[in-house]
């Protein structure tokens, strides 16, 4: 099973925006499964009984380059809030199965996961930015959850796995970037007493199970 994602929200070069508030998101979501079965007496006995993920993905919030002179100002407003936030969740899982009777032969069973997400985002060089409340945000969460009624790998009712055994490996491989360019200026502004957030944060979430 295979998936290939690019996801991408921005601001274009050189704006001049005065404002309330601005948000610029990018949010990506892929599910991937891979279920292989030998049952009722099946066989399979090839090199292996195999299942194969493969999620590749980029998610980006922009705001391109700024221009001298022009700036963007959410001073004005009641909330006054610039959020750039890119997320992406991948959620896969692989299973292979003996039932009833089923054979894995040959090398046995093998399961394989790949996971390669770019999630970023970035504000480019010469922006200016002045704001009540400001967040920019890059989250990348891989999310591989375990079958209720079974491993990933699994024999069941005289199912048998013979041969190699059985392998079952994951990949992941994440950039999660926040980033600014050259000679921009971000400004937060208000009350010295209840001020808003200046928040750069760039997170990565995994939860990974395997039986």
């Amino acid at each position: 099973v295979v998936t290939n994602a690019t996801t991408v929200a921005y601001l274009g070069s050189g704006v001049a925006l005065t404002g309330g508030s601005l948000s610029v998101t990018a949010s990506g979501s892929d599910e991937n499964l891979a279920d292989t079965t030998a049952g009722s007496g099946g066989l399979i006995s090839v090199a292996s009984a195999t299942a194969t993920t493969l999620n590749t993905s980029t998610t980006t919030a922009r705001i391109k380059d700024g221009v001298a002179g022009r700036s963007i100002n959410l001073t004005g407003g009641s909330t006054g809030a610039f959020v750039l936030g890119a997320d992406h969740t991948a959620v896969f899982d692989s299973r292979v199965r003996a039932l009833a009777g089923g054979l894995f032969a040959g090398t046995g069973a093998e399961i394989d996961n790949v996971v390669t997400s770019n999630v970023e985002a970035a504000v480019g060089s010469n922006v200016v930015i002045k704001a009540k409340d400001l967040v920019v945000e890059a989250v990348n969460r891989a999310r591989k959850e375990t079958y209720a009624g079974g491993g990933n790998v699994n024999g069941e009712a005289g199912g048998a796995i013979a041969g190699g055994g059985a392998d079952s490996d994951t990949t992941i491989s994440f950039t999660t970037l926040v980033t600014v360019g050259n000679s921009s200026s971000l400004e937060v502004v208000g009350s010295i007493v209840t001020p808003g957030r200046f928040k750069l944060s760039a997170l990565n979430d995994i939860i990974a199970k395997d039986k």
